[in-house]
């Protein structure tokens, strides 16, 4: 499989083939989260599972419709690791969030400035717990889905 330009793809290929970095940035993704002040300066982001999973379904999809094959185990990977992080509960989340928070706004002085009002310490909470319950229902819509064109798709490969 050609991950060109994918960086979810990409990262899942290195952790197949046993890369060190690979296999450490899927673990770190998800176990923690990182707070991104400088993406887009003035406007925080936390990445964590839920964003690699959103974009990994999007480049499965994408590959898909222009006609490429996307690997079972790149699929098997990315659900295994799913269904792990799927099973905290929300709080557990929601507790890595706020401490990815903490973190950030201990340790740099221009994300403690935006985060000093606390409102967007909610908005990056509330923004985490929608994007999880958005990507596991669409995970949910993707494994019920047994229409023909699913059925053809790297997604619809039964998972143990």
């Amino acid at each position: 499989m050609s991950a060109d330009g994918s960086h979810a793809l990409r990262a899942l290929d290195q952790a197949i083939r046993g890369d060190p970095a690979g296999l450490s940035f899927i673990e770190q993704t998800a176990t923690v989260y990182v707070l991104d002040a400088a993406s887009t300066p003035g406007s925080l982001q936390v990445y964590g599972w839920w964003n690699f999973l959103n974009e990994a379904l999007n480049d499965i999809e994408r590959h898909e419709a222009e006609g490429r094959v996307v690997s079972p185990a790149h699929v098997r990977l990315l659900s295994t690791v799913t269904r792990r992080v799927a099973r905290r509960r929300p709080s557990v989340d929601r507790g890595l969030v706020a401490a990815c928070i903490e973190n950030a706004a201990s340790a740099s002085a221009a994300s403690s400035g935006l985060l000093a009002d606390g409102a967007a310490a909610r908005a990056l909470l509330a923004g985490n717990d929608g994007l999880r319950d958005r990507t596991l229902g669409r995970v949910a819509a993707i494994a019920f889905d047994v229409g023909p064109a699913r059925a053809s798709s790297s997604l619809a490969d039964p998972i143990a």
